[in-house]
């Protein structure tokens, strides 16, 4: 998708998060905002500067971190272990390799309360990257 294409999706799903928030429908409502920070941290990769990356990846961190909290709210366990796992992309795009190896960490051990093999694997690979980016600095 084009960064057009993703600003117009990102505006058709704030207008449905509007709504399912005053509906109370949490799972979309949680759904929704999920795909809006996925959005923001595709319009970050996307970004011609630097400065406008982070403008995207924090915007990203904030709706995740947003959707956290539901996730947790209605225990949603596996949507808490992608959101998670999310956090710790953004935190390795944003070079904050510490804080991205914490949150690889906490969705590794829900992936693996969960029986989620692949999602397991994927993040222990995350932490073993991250944390050879952790020694080289």
């Amino acid at each position: 998708m084009t960064a057009g294409e993703l600003v117009f999706a990102f505006n058709y799903l704030k207008e449905a998060t509007d709504l399912f928030r005053e509906l109370g429908e949490q799972a979309d409502l949680t759904l929704r905002l999920t795909m809006m920070g996925n959005i923001q941290m595709d319009l970050g990769k996307l970004a011609n500067t630097p400065k406008q990356a982070r403008k995207h990846f924090a915007e990203a961190l904030e709706l995740y971190t947003q959707t956290l909290r539901l996730s947790r709210m209605v225990q949603d366990t596996t949507t808490e272990a992608q959101l998670l796992s999310n956090i710790g992309r953004i935190y390795l795009a944003l070079e904050q390799y510490d804080r991205a190896v914490e949150y690889f960490y906490a969705a590794s051990q829900l992936y693996n309360t969960l029986g989620m093999e692949a999602e397991y694997r994927q993040c222990v690979f995350q932490i073993e990257q991250g944390m050879k980016l952790i020694n080289q600095l």
